[in-house]
């Protein structure tokens, strides 16, 4: 009996001994730090995965109708006032430095239309400047985005109330009669074959309140490229710094 109780004594100690055994072998538990890198590393991956390709990526132009040419420019450095227009940008889908406008309408969709793609793709703006102490962007992918933004005016500058910092309005200079004179788009008139191909800016009267002035454009065809505030986060936008001298 006595015996018998050495035996199973020793087979007790043997049993806790290999289970002491088998649990110094499992893996450790992660810690918050690893939890986290190993979160944002997925995160980064699949955000690399949305990224998509674009076959029509755009630079942004001044217009000088003077010359009959549109200048790639990287900064535009003017007197501001609300007594002219600042400019009028146009958008195309080229590297070139410059880009013969004698015909505006061909000049845009000749280029547009040299890349055949069965992608519908859109061009669409971001305002971005610092005022009271903040940094604001505006997203804008039609009329009604600059019609809504408080901070910007889309108005007739002569006979209604000039409100907010900058005046915008949005062109298609490509679905236009050739040597016509035309206006802006109004919210009411853009549809699925409207193509913002360029924008005019004028400072208002409280224009002098901002800093830090800056139009980007770029062409988008999926909602991938835009982040969860609306803003575009694509690889393929074209910023400018716009500078009251």
């Amino acid at each position: 009996m006595k015996k018998l109780s050495i035996i199973l004594a020793l087979i007790l100690a043997s049993v806790l001994v290999l289970a002491a055994c088998g649990k110094d072998e499992e893996k450790p538990d992660e810690t918050p730090e690893q939890q986290t890198e190993e979160t944002t590393s997925e995160e980064e991956t699949t955000t690399e995965a949305e990224k998509i390709a674009n076959d029509k990526p755009v630079s942004i132009y001044y217009m000088n109708y003077g010359a009959g040419v549109a200048e790639k420019i990287t900064h535009y450095d003017a007197e501001w006032s609300p007594d002219a227009d600042l400019a009028i940008f146009g958008v195309f889908n080229s590297d070139d430095s410059e880009i013969d406008c004698t015909s505006e309408k061909w000049a845009h969709k000749d280029l547009w239309d040299a890349v055949n793609t069965d992608i519908q793709y859109r061009i669409g703006y971001e305002i971005s400047f610092d005022v009271d102490g903040e940094h604001r962007i505006i997203t804008i992918l039609e009329p009604k985005d600059v019609e809504r933004a408080p901070e910007l005016f889309m108005g007739d500058w002569d006979t209604e109330e000039v409100t907010g910092y900058m005046g915008v309005w949005l062109y298609d200079d490509v679905n236009q009669e050739d040597g016509a004179w035309y206006s802006h788009v109004l919210p009411e008139e853009y549809n699925d074959d409207t193509l913002l191909t360029s924008i005019k800016l004028r400072p208002t009267y409280d224009a002098d309140r901002i800093s830090n002035f800056k139009l980007k454009a770029f062409s988008y065809s999926s909602s991938v490229e835009f982040d969860s505030e609306g803003h575009y986060c694509g690889g393929y936008g074209y910023e400018i710094d716009i500078n009251n001298r």
